[in-house]
């Protein structure tokens, strides 16, 4: 899920429609003010009792009105001996009348918590079928209301969308909200008024057309489906149809369903020549992912979109409810098909396997196809993380939606800690143990140390420190780097030190730090590790021009700060410095000799006091040099790490 609502409400546009963003949180619909968060939903409230196989939906709904009238029809089997079957639904919801196996049973409601006493008790292993009948819903004005009526402008077309994540599906239908309860299959019917259309879930059937200019749409899944990606979308739409052909079906496609607004504006434009770029796109987008990954989980059925009047996406299984066709929101709202669908987050403390791989794929999409964009993406990113100081991408328990969908932390930095996981653990591990992770999970929730469990297991490297400090605990930290080559030895050398901006909470990061180094004509990068003082020492063949940390970003971090300190040399390198040059006189008046009487060449750098080097000499032996610099203090270093003081009068 994603949006583009600032903080303080103000919505964004950005490069391609909505490329680049700013916001508080995830892939969800339009803010007009901020309303109170809801935090319902952590925990199932009637226990559970039950498993679910299908859902059976036929209703009547508006592409002009919110409310919703009908009946859903649950299949399960019991888990636990049961004497009251439950469902969750919001009290501003009517049941008008229930039945369990068949028995009509009065609901008992407790808040959003309604019962229906059975007249036995049921034993573990039971086929269990409700029939609800009710109308009504609870719409909110705000960002994570469940049901939304709006009309485009520009096209003059209204639209009603519903949008259940993260505790929204009991304001619009009786369901179980439990994230590991995932649903074999659904059929979703809906009637509406002609000419609007109903988009959902799954393949579309057949349309029925009804008495009063009415049309049932029948749409089926037969995919696993977690409730809170259960949805529809009515408008008057278009249906424009385009094809994906991954590498894994060896010529065979995907289709790929757009329902777009079927209208022109005041122009005469019509608003798929508006959208169709963004439509085309797609197919490519389901290719790369499905041979970077595994293949389109869902192909056998449908990838596409339902076009609504919502500030960003929503990663509806196979149907993505989308308010525009920009680059980064159709990539993450496609990716979240994988990272979501496919695999869902155990717990809503998950949440970044689901916004925070999205959003990384925004930025995977545009490496392939826009390298310069997606260094653009990668950096935005660091800036948003290190706007403050604190917050953990692990969502503490309890925490409201606005928490949950914390842009800056669950998207931006969840996205950006994978990019530093690929980083120290390489490629080939990183998308190995990726594959791996969607394959053993398929159609199941899971949490975060079953993901670190599988880039263990494919990188070979314990990562419980790195997933400590980069998810559960909170910050980053700030580098400052000295360095010093000693050309005589041919080496380079760094040490490192960091300060963390939440210290008390995360005191220090043990993740490895790229280094590039540039000399006449190349470069080299190495990798410093992060959580040492220890002098490091790289061999490099010739004078060190400029010292960078981590130019490509990978790794997210404060304003670091690189000095050249010519003192720097290691301690084993110390004991060995025996040539007796000399500065003479020393102080002086403007002009100093360097006198070499030993039997071997020297090479003595002459640097300032902030390391900037001034003049760098080659001594044969018994050679001496004089040299003239204007009033000050400075430092005569050999290859050796010898240093001398130079005081200019």
């Amino acid at each position: 899920m994603r949006n583009f609502a600032l903080a303080v409400l103000l919505l964004l546009g950005g490069l391609d429609g909505y490329s680049q963003w700013n916001q508080p949180g995830g892939c969800s619909k339009h803010v007009t003010f901020r309303q109170t968060e809801g935090v319902q939903g952590w925990t199932l409230p009637l226990g559970d009792g039950y498993d679910v196989h299908h859902y059976g939906f036929d209703l009547q709904v508006s592409n002009t009105s919110v409310q919703i009238s009908g009946k859903v029809t649950c299949d399960a089997i019991t888990t636990a001996s049961m004497d009251s079957f439950w469902v969750e639904l919001e009290p501003l919801v009517t049941i008008d009348s229930a039945w369990v196996n068949g028995v009509r049973i009065t609901p008992v409601r407790t808040g959003t918590e309604v019962y229906f006493p059975l007249p036995s008790t049921l034993p573990v292993g039971t086929p269990i079928q409700s029939v609800i009948y009710y109308r009504g819903a609870q719409q909110g004005s705000g960002f994570f209301s469940a049901v939304t009526n709006r009309t485009n402008t520009t096209y003059n077309t209204p639209v009603t969308w519903t949008l259940s994540e993260p505790f929204g599906a009991i304001q619009w239908w009786p369901c179980k909200q439990d994230l590991y309860d995932k649903i074999d299959s659904i059929d979703f019917f809906a009637t509406c008024a002609l000419p609007a259309r109903v988009g959902s879930n799954g393949l579309l059937q057949g349309v029925d057309t009804l008495p009063g200019n009415l049309a049932r749409y029948r749409w089926k899944t037969r995919e696993k489906t977690v409730f809170y990606l259960i949805h529809f979308g009515c408008a008057n739409y278009l249906d424009y149809r385009n094809f994906a052909k991954p590498l894994a079906l060896n010529g065979d496609s995907i289709l790929i369903q757009h329902y777009v607004y079927d209208a022109n504006n005041s122009a005469g434009q019509s608003n798929l020549s508006v959208v169709r770029t963004g439509l085309d796109r797609t197919p490519r987008m389901v290719e790369q992912f499905s041979n970077l990954f595994t293949l389109y989980p869902f192909w056998k059925e449908k990838y596409g979109h339902v076009q609504a009047e919502l500030g960003g996406g929503m990663e509806h299984q196979t149907m993505s409810t989308m308010g525009g066709f920009g680059t980064d929101l159709t990539s993450h709202e496609l990716a979240h098909q994988w990272f979501g669908d496919l695999v869902t987050c155990g717990t809503w403390s998950d949440i970044w396997l689901n916004e925070g791989w999205a959003s990384y794929c925004e930025y995977l999409y545009r490496a392939t196809f826009d390298s310069a964009g997606a260094f653009a993406w990668m950096s935005n990113a660091h800036n948003q993380v290190t706007n403050a100081p604190d917050g953990s991408v692990y969502v503490p328990v309890g925490g409201g939606e606005w928490r949950i969908f914390d842009g800056r932390l669950s998207y931006k930095k969840g996205g950006s800690v994978l990019h530093q996981l690929r980083f120290e653990i390489g490629d080939s591990a990183f998308f190995a143990g990726t594959r791996n992770y969607l394959n053993r999970y398929r159609n199941y929730s899971t949490i975060t140390d079953s993901f670190r469990l599988e880039m263990e297991r494919a990188s070979g490297k314990n990562l419980q420190a790195f997933f400590q400090e980069w998810i559960y605990g909170e910050g980053f930290p700030t580098y400052q780097l000295k360095w010093n080559y000693q050309p005589g030895t041919g080496k380079v050398h760094f040490q490192l030190g960091q300060t963390a901006s939440m210290p008390s909470v995360t005191p220090s990061f043990s993740n490895d730090l790229p280094i590039k180094v540039d000399v006449a004509g190349q470069s080299f990068t190495f990798r410093l590790r992060g959580n040492t003082s220890a002098i490091q020492s790289f061999t490099i063949p010739q004078s060190v021009l400029r010292v960078t940390i981590d130019p490509e970003n990978w790794i997210i971090t404060g304003p670091n700060s690189v000095f050249n300190d010519p003192t720097l040399v290691p301690a084993s390198t110390q004991g060995l410095i025996s040539t007796p040059w000399m500065v003479l006189p020393n102080p002086s008046q403007g002009s100093f000799w360097l006198d070499n009487p030993a039997n071997a060449n020297m090479e003595i750098g002459v640097f300032d006091l902030q390391g900037k080097k001034l003049r760098q000499l080659r001594l044969l032996a018994g050679e001496k040099q004089l040299i003239d610099l204007p009033q000050g203090f400075y430092l005569a270093v050999d290859q050796f790490g010898k240093t001398q003081k130079i005081i200019v009068r």
